[in-house]
């Protein structure tokens, strides 16, 4: 069942499916799997979790959202690279070793549509959150 997602960051009421990886590049098979209830982590210096190195890390989460109709502002906060999709549209790509803010704009219609976050992490400190929120109500 895909979560409701009227607003914002958000813990959601389905989990995001997490796979981490032991790269930059999202290669190979995943070191950790795992489902989370939002997509809002600091790891600081440390890894996010067993398998994964502390940096030079990749990772992506997958989720289908049901949102109600209207323009919604997407906003990524990591430290390092990220790219974000919905229904496979690329709305922000950051693939860089820089720590930032970003954000994109999109339309949707009312119903279910898969968000898909990527990331990685060179070096340092290491965090990726994604909010939302509706502009249209």
């Amino acid at each position: 069942a895909a979560a409701r997602a009227a607003g914002g960051p958000q813990e959601t009421d389905d989990p995001w499916a997490a796979s981490y990886f032991a790269n930059t590049d999202l290669s190979g098979r995943p070191a950790l799997t795992r489902i989370e209830t939002a997509l809002d982590h600091n790891w600081g210096w440390g890894s996010p979790g067993p398998g994964v190195p502390r940096d030079r890390f990749s990772a992506r989460w997958t989720q289908p959202l049901v949102f109600r109709g209207g323009i919604y502002r997407f906003t990524t906060y990591t430290d390092d690279g990220v790219r974000l999709w919905v229904d496979g549209r690329l709305l922000i790509d950051a693939w860089r070793p820089m720590r930032g803010t970003r954000s994109a704009t999109v339309r949707l219609s009312e119903g279910t549509h898969d968000v898909r976050m990527e990331y990685f992490e060179r070096t340092g400190v290491a965090l990726a959150r994604l909010t939302w929120r509706c502009l249209s109500r």
